[in-house]
This record gives structure tokens, sequence and C-alpha cells, in this order.
């Protein structure tokens, strides 16, 4: 992912089903049968991925619920995302 706070995500909801289980998400690759798990925040962060949104929209959003500056915030899902895009649980609107 690079620094573009403007890259549109958007969730893989084709290729994987979803449950929540007491406040974290368990997914499932369809394909492969692979369980992916997911702490308290990154299952936020996929719930509030259910609207597609810029990288920049969803660091606006987190400081809205977070005690967080928009920098920290921003350095602190960097790495998620990185994840997820890997995992290929999201994507980016100009990769489709």
């Amino acid at each position: 992912m690079s620094n573009s706070n403007s890259e549109i995500i958007i969730r893989n909801t084709a290729d994987y089903l979803n449950a929540n289980l007491d406040g974290e998400m368990v997914l499932m690759q369809v394909a492969t049968a692979e369980y992916l798990g997911m702490d308290k925040t990154t299952t936020h962060i996929w719930e509030l991925l259910e609207e597609e949104m810029s990288l920049y929209q969803l660091v606006e959003k987190l400081i809205s619920i977070y005690d967080v500056d928009a920098g920290t915030c921003k350095d602190d899902i960097q790495p998620v995302l990185e994840d997820m895009l890997k995992k290929q649980l999201v994507c980016l609107k100009e990769d489709i």
C-alpha cells in the first residue's frame, strides 16, 4: 500500500465468509478453508471497511472512536492494512 491517502480500500467479501464471535471476527477463506482470527481493533477496521473508503477516511473514523492522533493512527493501522492486502482480505479500488 502506498502512502496515498486517496486510495480507496475495498473489503474482499467474495472470497471470505465471516462471523463475529464475542466481538472478534473470524474469517474463512472459501477456496482454501483457511481460518483467520482478528483481534478487536482489526475487527473494527474490517467492520468500518464495509463501506469503500480511503485511508484518510478510515483514519478519521478511527480517531473519532479511539483516543489517538491521526499520525499515530495511520502509523498503527498501516501494517494491519498491508497484512490485509497481502492476505487479500481487502484490495485497492485501482487494483480491481
